[in-house]
């Protein structure tokens, strides 16, 4: 049977309809994925912030006990090794020390001087960063982080590769904070490095070059490395994997808290069996303190 010609148009009319319908719900679909997409990627960054938060408010806990417990320490330890000290210089002047009496004396002081610099650790991570800050040259910085810490590394048979080059790389900040940072840095690499008592060619090779309008400094090792579980806890305070009277746990703490107060980074790589890479990122400056980048 013939169609009529307005029975045909009405018919092509519902077809275009139907057909603009499904366009519509294809871009619906099609936009409601995006608007899925933008919420997931929200909610992952809102759970981050939560993280960083969560952890914010850890060290802010942390900072308080550390006040407190390195006050109630201080001034008894600070007490003890003054008597020990005066009973060491009684019994000397009068020689009657023997070589045990002796031996034990200085082990206590040895410890109670352990005492003491883990306090001193606390102290600075508990108070404020308002310390002088001023130009410096990060590579004679590293370079005396490395004499300071060299002779300890001689003695566990770790050569110490300096590849700082010639070149000033000036930064704005306080020159004893950096040489902390620095200093944990490179401690962290030596005790690696001296727990594989039977490798050779034990080293730690320290770079430090201009990149991006900032100063980079690479401390890699070539040690045990570390598990992607314990990489991921390395900046939680208290938490470490040396043994018992090697590590306290807040160096990298406190190498953390130094970068974000001078608006620098680290990063660390490390794989087991591979090494481990820690990489600071500090913006450079020109002679007149003004960022290399602007």
């Amino acid at each position: 049977k013939p169609v009529e010609s307005h029975e045909l148009l009405s018919r092509v009319a519902a077809m275009l309809r139907v057909r603009n319908i499904y366009q519509m719900l294809r871009n619906s679909e099609h936009a409601l994925q995006e608007k899925l997409g933008e919420l997931e990627q929200a909610y992952e960054q809102l759970k981050e912030t939560q993280t960083e938060l969560i952890h914010t408010e850890k060290l802010a806990v942390m900072g308080r006990m550390a006040a407190e417990i390195a006050h109630e320490i201080n001034n008894p330890l600070a007490s003890i090794r003054l008597h020990l000290d005066d009973l060491q210089y009684k019994l000397e002047a009068d020689e009657k020390l023997s070589d045990d009496a002796t031996r034990a004396i200085n082990f206590i002081i040895s410890g109670l001087s352990r005492i003491g610099d883990f306090i001193s650790r606390l102290q600075f991570f508990s108070r404020k960063s308002d310390e002088k800050r001023e130009q410096v040259d990060l590579v004679a910085i590293v370079r005396e982080a490395i004499m300071l810490m060299s002779k300890s590394a001689v003695k566990e048979n770790i050569g110490v590769v300096d590849k700082c080059g010639h070149d000033k790389h000036l930064v704005m900040g306080n020159q004893n904070q950096f040489q902390q940072l620095f200093l944990n840095i490179l401690i962290n690499a030596r005790d690696a490095l001296a727990d594989l008592e039977h490798k050779k060619g034990k080293r730690i090779v320290v770079k430090v070059a201009r990149e991006k309008g900032a100063v980079k400094v690479s401390i890699k090792d070539n040690g045990p490395g570390m598990s992607a579980e314990v990489r991921d806890r390395i900046f939680e305070p208290f938490f470490t994997t040396k043994s018992e009277g090697k590590g306290t746990g807040i160096g990298l703490v406190i190498v953390q808290r130094i970068l974000g107060s001078h608006g620098g980074s680290i990063e660390v790589e490390s794989r087991e069996g591979k090494g481990t890479e820690v990489v600071v990122h500090m913006p450079e400056v020109c002679d007149d303190g003004e960022n290399t980048d602007r």
